[in-house]
């Protein structure tokens, strides 16, 4: 009897939430190369433990000052094994991209979303591959020791009114938070310890009579007629003192939510005298969900109906602190196998695949084999983005099977993926349940597997042999069918042993099973979970190739996460992210934020990329050089904007020295000043130079040329930069095209990476651009405006020959660092007395790029290469 013949009613779900910020889960972010890190941990910690959220990559360094140790086949070599609170190390990071941990912490990166339904079956079509999959009904188990931080808002607008006015001796201010914005903000049913708004007031208040009530509720707007607060509980009466920013509150009463009705919050100040007025940060939303009253005579009833009442749909920053949070759950049944010997593994196959090779979801993501139905032994054939250092999470995520629209989970993609090495392992070792009991090894209707114990797990629900137990047999719980449905009623969830596939061969049914994780080592070995009759493998090393059990989860909010930064250059970089698993919630519009000085939000530099669940890049443009960026993909769900993991990354340090450039959007990428040498404005002349000279002076003519034994015939004159015996002196000849660094004016008197633009780098600007004769200014001069929209302006600076300026204001007249190599031997028909040049007069309308003699002095103007 093949598995997929079971009905599984319940599912297990395992609960993540965010935490509040402390020194024990700080993000370590790393960078490719060296990196300084600190340790924030309060205690010791083996090497092995503190770097266990993350894998490695093979051939990282971490370093103190006395010793050191390497990662190498999966185990950290060296004489540093253990990190001490207080010192701080140096880690090289060889993965080639951005990552970040925390120390002792578990890898995933989940958000809280609200409880959600799904049962029934459906199918995933793959490229013409239908693949059935039946999720179960959901059982939303919260584990009540989990603290959550929630943040309802983030604007920056200011009110004076709320949550207590207080420019005015009494107040009173009601706000309506709706069940579907704490669930998509995170926030699980449990009690709620303490809440905290935002004030944008530099000075810190006493703030006396502060008495605060919450109740459920089933309104949906605030009241505008009448307040009270009969029936709420009163979480909170006392002193404060008024923070700059949040105040945190925290309850001498935790008041308990349900997960499923809106709340009522009433704040009352019964001050008894004026006192300092403060202004809140507060967002706009949809819906009237504040009202609020205020008086300055007699002490204050909040029942009464004598003072005026606003309502507004303006409502103060909120944070909420509780227990409780999220869950994943796992989908009902795997994608079931089709038989021995998976003969029927063809494109042409419309049944079931169950055994499938790693990151074979159907969708082309630069490995050779991702087809639900590949069988290629070749490992590398498997690998997620061509490459063996990827995870399936990585880059934009489509390797993973739960990037396919699941019709009944939503319909929509990226609903459903792979649990991490890092999950399977808090999973089955280092999870916490209510009975100590994580799993059992059980034949179930026959068939042999493993059960997964949910969280809340009783052991009054049914008697289990052998939990958390990884060398017992199968059948050392033998499970009839009808008592299975017992277990699935209480939330257990069965594996079987499915065996595995090594290309059309099908093996070991019954004897074993191996389920995928999304994760690899690094250098190309993949992690799964083996289950035999005799041990519990946790992680598994195991090869992309074979076939494996698949086991997806939906996390029932969606998940935000910044994936990478790619094409990082001194200006711009890619950053990819995904929005996931957005259960019932509603994602409206999504997008990128970024800052340098860490936790980016949208009001800070901020690009929207479309609306709803799946993946996205950004371009940022307009970077600088050598600067550290943090930037986190953002998400607005409801009525709150959410946030994912913050990225960073440094751009390359580009050699500007300071000076400012433009980014054209040409081919080459080429920058351009935007002023010339010898001047800091874009419509200043600056200095004149001849070609191969780096100095001003007073006389640009022969007989001061550097590199000239000058000769009034015109003969046996030039000592560098000469492509003929015939014009160097006693037949001297360097070949000397390109002026060199010591003779490029640019580079000279700018230093770093600046250089004179070759002939073909002016012909790629004229190309390139529109080229407008304008006046900026006062100055007359041309605008060279890119397809980007960014432009570049050259003042009509003339030249110089002799002592004399000639046609300012009416021609540009630009150096190039090119030698004019296209002459006929006469001194008229240009080199080696000629070089190439940027000439466009306004008055007789010549435009381009010609040659002219290096004597003369001629505007300057610099370029970088990325």
């Amino acid at each position: 009897m093949k598995i997929n013949r079971l009905r599984f009613l319940s599912t297990f779900v395992m609960s993540v939430v965010f935490t509040a910020l402390t020194a024990q889960n700080i993000p370590i972010n790393l960078n490719n190369g060296w990196n300084w890190i600190g340790y924030p941990q309060s205690s010791k910690m083996s090497l092995s433990e503190a770097m266990g959220s993350f894998t490695p990559a093979e051939g990282d360094v971490i370093k103190s000052q006395t010793s050191y140790s390497t990662y190498q086949g999966g185990t950290w070599r060296g004489s540093l094994q253990e990190l001490v609170p207080g010192m701080g190390y140096v880690y090289l990071s060889k993965s080639g991209q951005s990552r970040s941990f925390v120390f002792g912490g578990a890898a995933n990166d989940p958000s809280a979303l609200p409880n959600e339904a799904l049962d029934g079956e459906f199918t995933v079509d793959a490229n013409g591959t239908k693949v059935k999959f039946s999720p179960g009904n959901l059982q939303y188990r919260i584990d009540p020791n989990l603290e959550t931080e929630v943040t309802m808002g983030t604007a920056r607008t200011t009110t004076g009114a709320m949550p207590y006015y207080t420019y005015y001796k009494y107040s009173l201010c009601q706000m309506i938070y709706k069940a579907e914005e704490l669930a998509a903000a995170g926030l699980g049913p449990g009690p709620i310890t303490s809440i905290a708004f935002e004030s944008n007031s530099s000075y810190h208040y006493l703030r006396n009579g502060i008495t605060i009530w919450i109740s459920s509720t089933t309104l949906t707007e605030a009241p505008s007629t009448s307040v009270t607060t009969s029936g709420m509980t009163q979480v909170f009466s006392g002193s404060l003192i008024q923070q700059d920013g949040w105040t945190q509150i925290h309850f001498s009463t935790p008041f308990t939510w349900n997960g499923e009705s809106n709340l009522m919050v009433t704040v009352v100040m019964n001050h008894g005298s004026f006192n300092q007025s403060t202004n809140w940060r507060c967002s706009s939303l949809d819906f009237t969900c504040c009202n609020y009253k205020y008086r300055d005579s007699d002490a204050y009833d909040p029942s009464s109906t004598t003072y005026s009442m606003y309502t507004i749909t303006k409502r103060p920053n909120t944070r909420f602190n509780g227990k409780g949070g999220v869950a994943w759950r796992f989908a009902e049944k795997q994608w079931d196998y089709i038989g021995e010997g998976n003969a029927n593994t063809s494109n042409t196959y419309t049944g079931w695949i169950d055994l499938l090779g790693w990151g074979t979801s159907g969708h082309s993501h630069g490995a050779n084999c991702f087809q639900p139905w590949s069988t290629s032994s070749t490992n590398a054939d498997y690998y997620a983005y061509g490459g063996a250092s990827y995870n399936l999470y990585d880059q934009i995520g489509e390797a993973d099977w739960g990037c396919n629209a699941i019709s009944n989970g939503g319909d929509k993609p990226n609903q459903w993926r792979t649990l991490t090495k890092n999950e399977w392992v808090y999973l089955l070792n280092t999870r916490t349940t209510s009975s100590g009991k994580r799993y059992a090894k059980a034949q179930v209707d026959g068939v042999n597997g493993l059960i997964l114990l949910p969280d809340g797990w009783m052991t009054s629900y049914y008697t289990l042999n052998n939990t958390n137990n990884s060398t017992a047999a199968f059948t050392t719980n033998t499970i009839t069918s009808d008592q299975w449905q017992t277990l699935e009623q209480y939330g257990a969830v069965f594996l079987p042993a499915a065996g595995y596939r090594d290309e059309n061969t099908y093996n070991d049914n019954g004897g074993s099973g191996y389920y995928w994780s999304a994760s690899c080592n690094g250098s190309g070995v993949t992690y799964s979970i083996g289950i035999t009759n005799s041990n519990l493998k946790i992680p598994y090393n195991d090869m992309p190739a074979y076939g494996n059990s698949i086991r997806l989860v939906c996390q029932t909010n969606p998940r935000i996460r910044t994936m990478g930064a790619t094409g990082v250059t001194s200006t711009r970089a890619s950053v990819s992210a995904m929005v996931e698993c957005s259960g019932s919630a509603t994602v409206g519009a999504r997008g990128l934020c970024w800052n340098t000085t860490g936790a980016p939000t949208v009001s800070d530099n901020q690009v929207a990329s479309g609306t709803g669940v799946g993946s996205f890049a950004v371009q940022l443009t307009g970077l600088s050089a050598g600067t550290t960026y943090y930037v986190r993909a953002y998400a607005v769900i409801g009525s709150t904007t959410r946030y994912g993991n913050v990225l960073t990354f440094t751009t390359p340090d580009d050699g500007s020295n300071g000076h400012a450039y433009v980014d054209l959007g040409l081919p080459s990428g080429l920058l351009w000043a935007t002023c010339n040498i010898g001047t800091t404005s874009p419509e200043g002349y600056g200095n004149y130079y001849a070609w191969g000279e780096t100095t001003t002076k007073s006389d640009y003519s022969w007989s001061t040329y550097q590199y000239c034994n000058y000769d009034e015939n015109g003969y046996d004159i030039f000592t560098k930069y000469c492509t003929s015996s015939e014009y160097g002196y006693n037949g001297f000849v360097d070949n000397l095209a390109t002026l060199l660094p010591e003779d490029d004016a640019a580079t000279a008197n700018w230093g770093g990476n600046w250089r004179m633009p070759t002939k073909a780098e002016w012909e790629e600007l004229v190309d390139n651009t529109t080229v407008t004769w304008t006046t900026q200014n006062g100055v007359n001069g041309y605008l060279f405006t890119a397809t980007n929209g960014s432009s570049l302006f050259l003042p009509a600076a003339g030249y110089r020959t002799d002592s004399d300026l000639m046609f300012a204001g009416r021609e540009c007249v630009y150096e190039s660092s090119s030698l004019y190599t296209d002459y006929l031997g006469s001194i008229y028909d240009g080199t080696p007395y000629g070089v190439w040049i940027l000439y466009i007069d306004h008055e007789y309308g010549y435009f381009g790029v010609t040659q002219m003699g290096r004597v003369p002095g001629l505007s300057v103007r610099p370029v970088l290469s990325r």
